[in-house]
């Protein structure tokens, strides 16, 4: 529910803990988790008494707000101040919204190089979202453009669309390679532990092809989904780094509850047990048990759901 926050309360929370006289005029309870967590459970902000159109601050909320919010905001307000975008609190950008965002423009240089029509940048980066989606949101649409530096997008596809995002640390114990954008958009939880993640665009693993040979040192784990395009997808990471000499962890999910295939937009479905390219070289046999299981009652694994910090930092101590 806190990832439904959009920025324009982000930015009143900030501003209420800011407040001398700890209350603010916006109408920051008009947001359901600020409503349901902050206010009915935990009794950290309610509506001065005889004004709804003012919100306060009691006991608690500083202390909570520093705990849960203030290094969030702080890393959103550094994107604001070193962008040019303007950090206006009236922006309604949901978290992903802002998140993507600073995805962008950390990774203009590529991103420009393999520039697609609006609708095909707009599946591929804003992932939670449908193709048209930033046809659907004029200032969001102009915010990109600015990053990107670009005054129109190309009329026509690329034929290649290959990225590789890199989200920096600078003493890296550990690479993750992610087959979702989703991890990337919290970066400071990943930095904390000397995670560096990378990201190749999906299917898009050729890029990996030109990981710097410092990094090969370091231990190497993988998290996608699990389900046949995600494993496909490592298999064909697996064969890249073996050729290096490089061994692959793939992430096996210890408390993710599967789902079935047909949930929601998910797409892949499992092939026969006869013709499946999930071949046991790539597996360990807790890993090809979990398979064999997916695969007998049509479920599978969604990378969002692992969490992958507590499986690699197990995995160095074990």
């Amino acid at each position: 529910m806190k990832a439904n926050i959009p920025w324009r309360i982000r930015e009143g929370l900030h501003q209420l803990y800011d407040s001398k006289n700890q209350q603010i005029r916006k109408p920051l309870l008009n947001n359901l988790y600020v409503n349901e967590v902050l206010s009915k459970q935990l009794y950290l902000l309610n509506y001065k008494e005889g004004n709804h159109n003012i919100v306060v601050s009691n006991d608690g909320f500083r202390a909570y707000y520093e705990e849960h919010f203030l290094s969030e905001y702080l890393y959103y307000k550094e994107f604001f101040d070193t962008s040019g975008i303007f950090k206006s609190g009236y922006k309604n950008y949901t978290t992903d919204d802002l998140q993507t965002l600073i995805l962008i423009f950390k990774n203009k240089s590529t991103l420009v190089k393999g520039l697609t029509t609006i609708r095909t940048f707009s599946s591929k980066t804003f992932e939670n979202e449908d193709s048209k989606y930033l046809e659907s949101k004029p200032g969001l649409l102009k915010d990109v453009m600015f990053l990107l530096g670009i005054d129109k997008f190309p009329a026509e596809d690329t034929k290649e669309q290959q990225w590789r995002f890199v989200i920096d640390c600078k003493n890296p114990k550990y690479v993750l390679i992610c087959e979702n954008l989703d991890f990337l958009k919290s970066p400071w939880i990943f930095r904390e532990n000397n995670i560096e993640l990378w990201y190749a665009g999906g299917n898009n693993t050729p890029k990996l092809e030109e990981m710097p040979k410092k990094y090969l040192d370091l231990p190497l784990f993988y998290v996608c989904d699990w389900d046949q395009k995600g494993l496909e997808i490592y298999q064909n990471i697996y064969d890249i780094y073996e050729r290096k000499g490089k061994e692959v962890n793939l992430l096996l999910p210890n408390n993710s509850k599967p789902k079935p295939t047909k949930t929601g937009k998910h797409k892949s479905k499992w092939k026969s047990k006869e013709k499946t390219l999930l071949k046991k070289k790539y597996y360990n046999s807790e890993q090809q048990q979990l398979i064999q299981k997916l695969i007998a009652n049509d479920q599978w694994i969604e990378e969002q759901t692992i969490e992958p910090i507590s499986l690699i930092l197990n995995s160095a101590t074990n």
